[in-house]
């Protein structure tokens, strides 16, 4: 298998960004709401070098499987967190919604396959690409909202 990375360089990079972005206030007050998250329902993805399109947080959604597991979808925008045909996670766009997520392609992905665990679970690195390579990027993380909301209750009880 090819692991050249352009295999996995999406049509997605090309694709007009019409999405709006969502601003950030830096509010980092949790909701009521998120208090009652269940793990793994919605995630936070950081990306503060590149693709910050793909930023913000992805809701679980419900009776869907893509690829085996779980899919994700961006609450403010055209982006969905996905497993690839390779076992790999993916944040994926427009070309890779129009293919059912029968591809392994997008702007940010998971360097090892998962094994079933969930974006927030994983070890290593995830990468950005650039139409023509991918790069390792620390920076980017996922992270599961409700243990953010569990620390900050935990924090408030002390």
């Amino acid at each position: 298998e090819s692991r050249d990375g352009d295999s996995r360089v999406s049509g997605d990079l090309n694709e007009p960004s019409t999405e709006v972005v969502e601003s950030r206030d830096g509010d980092s007050q949790g909701s009521i709401m998120e208090s009652s998250r269940k793990p793994g329902e919605v995630l936070q993805l950081i990306s503060p070098s590149q693709h910050k399109v793909c930023e913000g947080e992805y809701c679980l959604v419900a009776d869907t499987v893509v690829n085996g597991h779980p899919l994700y979808q961006l609450k403010e925008g055209k982006r969905w967190l996905y497993t690839g045909l390779d076992g790999r996670w993916y944040v994926g766009g427009y070309h890779a919604k129009t293919k059912d997520f029968a591809c392994s392609s997008g702007y940010i992905f998971h360097d090892a396959p998962h094994d079933g665990k969930l974006p927030y679970e994983l070890e290593g690195h995830w990468w950005w690409g650039d139409s023509c390579s991918w790069h390792k990027d620390p920076a980017i993380t996922v992270i599961d909202t409700a243990s953010i909301a569990k620390h900050a209750g935990d924090a408030t009880t002390h």
